[in-house]
């Protein structure tokens, strides 16, 4: 039976933050602790991104408490983790606590580890910021999916194809883990980064992030079964039945249904393509890739137009 806790927060502050750690896992201290937020876009969108303020409110608590804090973050295909760390305030508020900032896609050049078989550091404890947000591939990104940004390649997509093993063997690496899920600012429809997004006021925690991804789901209205990723890792992080506690809300009055992406002719073709290797490999993994991207954009743009597709960009 694995534990998920889901507490309201009206005002998100420090003692919000640290209340739901000691609720989660016992008060201790640590050598080395690594932190992976979600910052997958380079700009701040509420629900898209891991909230500034959570992630200086869990450094500051285990800097309290650790010889060293790291928050580490990937490049991604169309911004460098540098510029996510800079704009999104993330730099700021992790040294300004005592914490370190690292990009690993910079980092892996230089230690050139196996990063589908070993950290990227020895550590203490691994803490999970993912995000509460649909994705208009994955359907369901959160606490397994951010995983995938510990991939230090630019060029991860090529994983696509096999993405829930992929995520699963880097949940294994990464097995001590403290996850608290960001459901302060919510995305549906278009996520990661293009949705509605939606005040939920809550934060979920747990130490499984299948577990958490379970929670999740049920609280955004989407059958697992439509989740293959999430089903996957249940089966393989040992999942049976999550235990949820809830603090000043309900699971009633949490649950709501998220709107689901609508899948335009592109992103259809995109989620068709990812899941075969070789198109996959030469559309998104190779020098052609700006070209595929640019051609897309213009396609789908105007595809919306004729269509008259609900704008949420």
């Amino acid at each position: 039976m694995e534990n998920v806790f889901v507490k309201h927060v009206e005002n998100l502050d420090y003692s919000a933050v640290e209340d739901l750690i000691r609720q989660t896992i016992r008060d201790r201290k640590y050598g080395k602790v690594i932190i992976k937020p979600n910052l997958c876009f380079h700009q701040r969108i509420p629900g898209a991104t891991t909230s500034p303020d959570l992630v200086r409110f869990v450094t500051r608590y285990f800097v309290k408490r650790s010889e060293e804090v790291i928050v580490f973050e990937s490049d991604a295909l169309l911004n460098t983790a540098d510029e996510a760390f800079d704009n999104l305030g993330i730099r700021k508020a992790v040294e300004e606590e005592g914490g370190k900032i690292l990009n690993l896609t910079n980092h892996f050049k230089e230690a050139k580890y196996e990063y589908l078989k070993e950290p990227f550091t020895k550590h203490d404890l691994f803490v999970n910021l993912p995000v509460l947000k649909t994705h208009e591939f994955a359907l369901v990104t959160g606490a397994v999916k951010n995983m995938f940004g510990a991939v230090p390649e630019m060029k991860r997509i090529k994983y696509h194809p096999i993405i829930a093993e992929v995520l699963v063997k880097l949940c294994k690496i990464y097995s001590n883990q403290l996850v608290i899920m960001d459901g302060i600012d919510a995305m549906e429809g278009h996520g990661p980064t293009r949705g509605r997004s939606i005040k939920m006021n809550i934060l979920l925690s747990g130490t499984n992030p299948a577990a958490i991804d379970t929670i999740a789901s049920q609280i955004m209205g989407i059958p697992l079964s439509d989740v293959p990723h999430i089903q996957y890792a249940r089966g393989q992080l040992g999942v049976g039945n999550a235990n949820l506690k809830c603090e000043g809300t309900s699971m009633e009055k949490l649950s709501r249904e998220f709107k689901r992406p609508q899948l335009d002719p592109i992103t259809a073709s995109k989620m068709w393509v990812w899941k075969h290797k070789v198109p996959n490999n030469i559309l998104f993994a190779s020098p052609l890739y700006p070209i595929t991207r640019f051609f897309g954009l213009k396609i789908r743009k105007a595809t919306r137009k004729i269509l008259r597709m609900e704008k949420i960009d």
